[in-house]
Parts: structure tokens; C-alpha cells; sequence
């Protein structure tokens, strides 16, 4: 599974996990996980992912993505 993350993200300078959860349905597993990356800009990065496991393996993963998301920072309001 690294190996794809890898693939999937390239090589940002940081990659910040900030949440993931792993939950059965039915005869699929769902996985989701967000990341902070940095490359040139600090980015936040979401996967949604149903598999097919077999043997203890994902054999199989249909994945959604949400796409480097540029990480806005709100401004202070001004008083």
C-alpha cells in the first residue's frame, strides 16, 4: 500500500497523515485517509478507497480522490 501512496502523491518534500479510519462494508473493506503535503505550497490531499481483499491481500481498490486542495490559511479579521 505504500508503494501506491508513493505513486499516487509523488515525492512531496512532507506528507503529514491526519486522519484515517478502516471500517468492513460488507464484503468490501473502506479505507479513507487525509493528508497534509507540502511541494511548493502546503496542500491538503483525501482518498477514499472500497477493496477486495482476498487471503489477507487487497486485491483489488476502487479509489476516489479529492485532489491536491490547495491549503488555504483564513486571515486574521481585522478589528
Amino acid at each position: 500500500m505504500a508503494s501506491y501512496i508513493q505513486q499516487w502523491f509523488g515525492k512531496p518534500d512532507q506528507l503529514i497523515l491526519l486522519s484515517s479510519d478502516v471500517q468492513p462494508m460488507q464484503d468490501r473493506l473502506h479505507i479513507s485517509y487525509r493528508f497534509r503535503a507540502h511541494k511548493d505550497q502546503w496542500y491538503l490531499v483525501e482518498q477514499q478507497g472500497y477493496c477486495f481483499v482476498q487471503d489477507g491481500q487487497i486485491q483489488r481498490m476502487d479509489l476516489v480522490c479529492s485532489g491536491f486542495r490547495p491549503e488555504v490559511v483564513p486571515a486574521l479579521e481585522e478589528r
